[in-house]
């Protein structure tokens, strides 16, 4: 009995996460392209940096 309770709960767990990432990567989408291209700059600047540093 305690066997088909945690599996239901780790379905139900799962759906939830599933559900949420879902939403997260379509907002996170959005947000990430301006994200990406921020990070990039500074990644590029650091490298920059640490080249020049050499």
């Amino acid at each position: 009995m305690e066997n088909i309770q945690f599996g239901v709960i780790m379905m139900v767990l799962l759906f939830v996460v599933t559900a949420i990432i879902g939403i997260w990567m379509k907002i996170a989408h959005e947000i990430g392209e301006k994200v990406a291209k921020v990070f990039m700059r500074l990644y590029k600047n650091i490298i920059w940096m640490v080249g020049k540093c050499k």
